[in-house]
């Protein structure tokens, strides 16, 4: 796995991209969710889509056609630049590459090298620290601009995943209180991303968030990913089961870094639901996606 920022996303789009012929019913999800949304605004003169990456479980040519312009963001230029050369309306997208948490550049880095050193948990676990505590993190304005619609689709378990991921490839005893801490990270990331979105809507209009985020994953065989909730559902449908949602949470199996309800108390939630994503032959994910509209 790389340990530069940029092609490190760029492989996790790539294997996003790979597992594309799994996605269908993911995809209708969406679109649903974005054909509910577009009755409600009177005014389509913008829209931004966070977190495009490749753009595959977005009908991005037909907002084209709903709106004047739309914005595309995403961390991974080159994913980026590929993801608008596949749109024929090209001149309607205004591309974004930057870092939705201004923590990679400064941190990232120093991490990953703290972490591939045998006596390196303390200054890695104190990296991890200095992130939750800088007060640059996660600034609230991301662009200037306002937006009649919002998108972020499956973005805020992602805002932070290069710590989780070498947090889990770290070694040695204290290897548990990284993730931890990596973890915290992410739930911290979750909360700054709600902010995030709150800021780019238009209050002047009556503008929405269409906001989708995983839940719980079910998983076999995969040596990077948590069997646990495998271990306990035959089947990922099960998931579906609101007992079953119950009971994972009390036993605290949801993915770290997930929206949910309790993140959204600044927004009526207009339409919600919940579909399983099968992301590759092997993963499924529990996705609750909502429309929201912020409180008057």
């Amino acid at each position: 796995m790389s340990n530069n920022l940029q092609s490190l996303y760029n492989e996790f789009n790539s294997d996003a991209n790979k597992y594309n012929v799994f996605w269908e019913d993911h995809r209708k999800e969406i679109h649903s969710l974005i054909e509910k949304v577009l009755p409600n605004l009177k005014i389509k003169n913008n829209a931004i889509v966070i977190g495009v990456g490749n753009g595959n479980d977005l009908p991005l040519l037909g907002l084209a056609n709903q709106f004047n312009s739309i914005t595309l963001l995403d961390i991974d230029g080159d994913t980026l630049k590929e993801t608008a050369k596949k749109i024929k309306t090209e001149n309607k997208f205004e591309l974004i590459n930057t870092d939705l948490s201004n923590i990679n550049q400064k941190y990232l880095n120093k991490f990953i090298h703290y972490v591939a050193r045998d006596n390196g948990f303390f200054s890695a676990k104190k990296v991890l620290e200095d992130i939750i505590n800088d007060q640059t993190i996660f600034p609230n304005k991301i662009v200037s601009e306002k937006f009649n619609l919002v998108i972020s689709s499956t973005v805020s378990t992602q805002l932070v995943s290069p710590y989780s991921v070498f947090a889990r490839l770290s070694k040695g005893i204290h290897k548990q209180h990284l993730i931890t801490k990596s973890d915290n990270l992410a739930e911290i990331a979750a909360e700054k991303h709600i902010e995030q979105i709150n800021n780019l809507l238009d209050t002047e209009s009556d503008s929405y968030a269409l906001v989708t985020s995983e839940q719980f994953i079910w998983s076999e065989n995969e040596d990077n990913e948590n069997p646990q909730v495998a271990k306990i559902l035959s089947s990922p449908e099960q998931l579906l089961d609101k007992n079953i949602q119950n009971q994972l949470e009390a036993d605290d199996l949801g993915i770290k870094g997930r929206i949910t309800e309790k993140l959204l108390v600044e927004f009526d939630i207009v339409t919600k639901s919940e579909w399983i994503w099968q992301f590759n032959e092997k993963r499924y994910y529990l996705v609750k996606g909502w429309i929201l509209k912020l409180k008057k």
